[in-house]
């Protein structure tokens, strides 16, 4: 029998000394899944090729081509989606692990990597696994993050009924505009503060941003913590009690922040109310600006704290010399001590002196501070970017989930990022009620309620283009013509403008078409 020729037998035998193309091919399959094994021989390498790399391009391309920002902010706000999500790709995470590691026995199999070589081979092999393992793990922590967010602050459809809020939402069969049956959303947003000497819950910023939902125009009205006397609509149990005016404590102490905690000591008033408070609080502001609240956001100030610190800080322009502290308590007179400044200029704030950039008043007084609060609400906007939230976002999901509470439902939020989107593109106008617009010790709420209707209508017609006319759809109660003949201040409480006085109120918006110098505006007394 002849013996075989030396260079088929050459063909036939495993390749050795392959250590360097190993660990190439092993990297390679790595970054394609499936490519060791056809390297090897194995059809079935086309298989994970299609699944690993075909179906994240033409996901890639349905993004492009389909307003994929969209899509994905909505897919974000279902926790089932989250949840599926979370699974897929711990599931893909570890068949993609199996085929590195497979891949890599099949190669040094095929190169002959045998002893300390194929030791070295492994060791790369598992060292890949690790590396591309961790941003793997933290999608799926960012993925559960914004679920747990999602499910333990915001409302499901059984807590409907005990938000006590009006607004019926948006029609999810709506094809077209699904706010096209609630013409204004009205959203009230507390800051409470559970510092040192503190008693119960006191809101002390009170805003309340009302939008119109076909034009994204969105009036921003922030309410001083000391306007006394507030008084609650007809037939509310807090009407009840104090049909004059809140008036519950001595002098200078019946402000509207005290209303939440005198209900809070007074649950039997509120029968079907798990939340006297903020029952109470609500009935206050919708009688104070003549609006019906749909909805209301809650956020802890100290753990705003957490949540510029999980952005990266906050770039503001700080218009003069701020104290870290000082005060005193309202109780006792005692006076805190000043821990420190934040100094003018442009500065990048971390979340300890942005929070009390927004919350001092030492040599100051509440309208400066409510002033530099709507200030900090637009400095936190435009700072925010996709990258510092993706560095971040587990510890500022975690941040929000801990400290923010909302009766925005979850089954709405679909709606709620389209109309962010025309918020966005509108801008925000912002109308603080200072003393140039009444006296808060007795403020004249009639005239209140036209002040605000004509803000209103005002920046709908702005963002509109249209001339100044009172919307339709206003949800305001004030009469349209009552006070109209209001006189100037007088000290008594009656209003030192008529609606058709000067603007001295109106702000710039923050961002938009509509963006205007905020020193052109309401914000003029705290700019630098």
């Amino acid at each position: 029998m002849m013996p075989p020729r030396h260079g088929r037998l050459r063909n036939t035998q495993p390749r050795r000394g392959g250590l360097p193309v190993t660990v190439g091919w092993t990297a390679v399959n790595a970054a394609l899944p499936g490519t060791a094994m056809l390297k090897t021989g194995r059809k079935s390498g086309w298989i994970y090729l299609a699944v690993f790399v075909g179906i994240p391009l033409l996901a890639i391309l349905a993004f492009l081509l389909f307003g994929g920002v969209d899509l994905a902010l909505k897919m974000a706000v279902r926790p089932r989606i989250l949840a599926v999500a979370a699974i897929g790709i711990s599931v893909l995470a570890l068949v993609w692990a199996v085929l590195v590691l497979r891949g890599n026995h099949l190669l040094n199999g095929q190169f002959t990597v045998e002893g300390r070589k194929r030791t070295v081979s492994v060791v790369v092999a598992l060292a890949l696994v690790a590396v591309l393992a961790v941003p793997t793990g933290y999608v799926v922590r960012s993925l559960e993050a914004q679920r747990s967010l999602l499910l333990n602050s915001f409302a499901t459809e059984d807590d409907v009924g005990m938000t006590g809020d009006t607004g019926t939402g948006p029609d999810e069969e709506q094809s077209g505009d699904p706010w096209a049956g609630e013409p204004r959303l009205n959203i009230m947003m507390l800051g409470h503060d559970s510092g040192e000497g503190r008693v119960g819950t006191r809101p002390d910023t009170i805003m309340v941003a009302s939008i119109d939902t076909s034009s994204g125009a969105t009036s921003l009205f922030s309410i001083p913590r000391n306007m006394q006397f507030v008084q609650f609509p007809p037939g509310s149990p807090m009407h009840q009690v104090f049909p004059n005016g809140f008036d519950a404590y001595p002098p200078n102490q019946n402000l509207i922040n005290a209303v939440w905690h005198w209900a809070a000591g007074h649950p039997k008033l509120f029968p079907d109310s798990d939340h006297p408070g903020r029952t109470a609080t609500r009935h206050a502001v919708e009688q104070t600006l003549g609006l019906k609240i749909d909805r209301y956001a809650m956020v802890n100030l100290d753990g705003f704290e957490a949540i510029i610190n999980a952005l990266g800080g906050v770039e503001i322009k700080v218009e003069r010399r701020i104290p870290i502290g000082g005060g005193s308590n309202q109780y006792t007179g005692e006076q805190y001590p000043i821990d420190g400044y934040i100094e003018p200029g442009l500065q990048v704030l971390d979340g300890h002196e942005a929070l009390w950039y927004a919350r001092s008043r030492e040599g100051s007084n509440d309208f400066d501070r409510m002033c530099r609060q709507q200030r900090m609400i637009r400095a936190v906007t435009d700072s925010v970017n996709p990258a510092s939230i993706a560095s971040s976002f587990i510890d500022l999901v975690q941040a929000a989930e801990n400290n923010v509470s909302t009766s925005i439902r979850i089954n709405e939020l679909d709606a709620m990022i389209d109309l962010l989107f025309k918020v966005r593109e509108q801008g925000i106008s912002s109308h603080p009620i200072t003393p140039e617009v009444t006296n808060p010790a007795a403020p004249d709420f009639d005239f209140l309620h036209q002040w605000v209707d004509k803000k209103i209508a005002a920046d709908v017609a702005e963002a509109t283009g249209q001339s100044e006319e009172p919307e339709s759809g206003s949800t305001s109660s004030a009469d349209e013509n009552s006070g109209s003949e209001t006189a100037g201040q007088d000290g008594s409480g009656t209003s030192s403008a008529t609606p058709d006085a000067p603007e001295t109120g109106q702000a710039g918006q923050a961002g938009g078409s509509g963006d205007k110098a905020e020193d052109e505006g309401a914000l003029a007394r705290c700019m630098p």
